[in-house]
């Protein structure tokens, strides 16, 4: 009938432009590319658009062999699309990788291609299926025009292995999202929801195979995930390296910095920050660590401010210098806080006040038996007055006096 033709001629145009919306996505990704993850992004979102308008001529093929030949086509696409978000899935969860050695270079390269070896297989068979009819059996069209089949021997695999990989980036992504901080977690956070929308169409599909309407909606639904990851990325530029890497530094930096709003509730924090202060459960507000904090925030008159607290972490005190700035919000303050352990920074400057007291002691005490050795030389021993000695050095004094005043001097000698 002419409404069912409209459907399909409807429903193809439908794989047609997410063809189209596909490679735009994966030029862009590639012209922008600065990362493995734009690369990878790119490899899926080329990879749903031949899978896609594959699809689309699938639908507007008039006879069986037709319909399969485009349908087997479309196979390299679905291969190669599932291993793109493992990729993006496993570069999310570990966004730069620190290992450089060849050796373990190979074996990420042999892991890749033991991945590969099912789809490439898979690929193989449905594009020979006519020979062996492993991928399908039973092969016609129904009275709307889609393609039906019974499951070969070789598709359960193919299914299984495919749930797998989702599954896999999956629980990558799930990871990420749970143990991931800024950033990297709130884009796993989006790209896993983005992903039950294909998966909930393959499942669909797979369950209504044999009823009326068996039509594949899952690229449709890739396709949307691979919006959402586009969007994603331009968001939060997890596509390009700087913002990726300062999140991972920040995470994984030595010194302890959390976020926090002007009531002292923790917004965020990285991992020094719990192993040095304890776990979320236990300091929820920055008071907990910095009793002073409303005062400080009150006194603050720049962005930014320093303040050294001393606490006590298994009984042994120690001194902490807290750099705290203001971010630009509209509505509230936030502040960000960048501990630093000076404790030993302390107990030095506490060594060199002892020792400069100590140094002042030695010299006081020299001063002292420097004066008097000097009274013992300018005094006689047994009447405590001045001697010879004393005589001498006065009359000198007196006499260069006299010349800078010109003035008379007398002496009277006494008996």
């Amino acid at each position: 009938p002419n409404s069912v033709h409209s459907s399909l001629i409807l429903l193809a145009s439908i794989h047609g432009a997410i063809s189209i919306v596909g490679a735009y996505i994966g030029s862009t990704s590639l012209h922008r590319r600065t990362s493995q993850l734009s690369i990878n992004l790119s490899v899926l979102s080329f990879s749903l658009s031949i899978w896609s308008i594959f699809q689309a001529f699938e639908l507007l093929s008039p006879t069986v062999e037709s319909s399969f030949f485009w349908a087997a086509m479309s196979y390299p696409g679905m291969q190669l699309a599932l291993l793109a978000i493992l990729s993006i899935a496993w570069g999310i969860s570990s966004p730069i990788s620190t290992n450089k050695q060849e050796y373990n270079s190979n074996i990420w390269r042999f892991l890749w291609i033991a991945l590969s070896l099912i789809p490439a297989t898979t690929i193989i068979i449905s594009l020979t299926n006519p020979m062996h009819s492993l991928m399908w059996n039973n092969q016609q069209l129904n009275s709307i025009g889609l393609s039906t089949f019974s499951r070969g021997t070789w598709y359960p695999i193919h299914l299984g292995y495919s749930y797998g990989l989702m599954l896999v980036s999956f629980v990558l992504l799930l990871w990420a999202a749970i143990f991931k901080k800024g950033v990297i977690r709130k884009q796993a956070i989006f790209i896993s929801i983005s992903g039950l929308v294909p998966m909930s169409a393959n499942i669909w599909y797979q369950i209504h195979l044999s009823e009326s309407i068996p039509h594949d909606f899952t690229v449709i639904g890739l396709m949307l995930s691979a919006v959402v990851i586009f969007l994603v990325f331009g968001r939060y530029g997890t596509n390009r390296i700087i913002p990726v890497a300062r999140s991972f530094l920040v995470e994984y930096l030595r010194d302890p910095i959390a976020v926090v709003n002007s009531s002292g509730r923790i917004l965020d924090r990285n991992l020094r920050f719990n192993r040095i202060f304890g776990s979320p459960e236990k300091n929820t507000y920055i008071q907990q660590i910095m009793p002073s904090w409303t005062s400080i925030i009150a006194r603050m008159e720049k962005a930014h401010t320093l303040h050294t607290m001393q606490f006590n972490q298994n009984e042994r005190i120690r001194w902490m210098e807290a750099g705290i700035s203001r971010l630009p919000r509209r509505r509230s303050s936030v502040y960000a806080i960048a501990f630093r352990d000076v404790s030993q920074h302390i107990n030095d400057q506490e060594q060199l006040k002892d020792a400069i007291a100590a140094r002042d002691k030695h010299i006081k005490t020299a001063e002292d038996l420097k004066e008097q050795l000097h009274e013992q030389a300018v005094r006689d021993e047994l009447t405590g007055l001045y001697n010879r000695r004393f005589w001498a050095e006065s009359i000198e004094r007196e006499c260069a006096r006299v010349q800078r005043r010109n003035c008379e001097l007398s002496i009277a000698m006494i008996d």
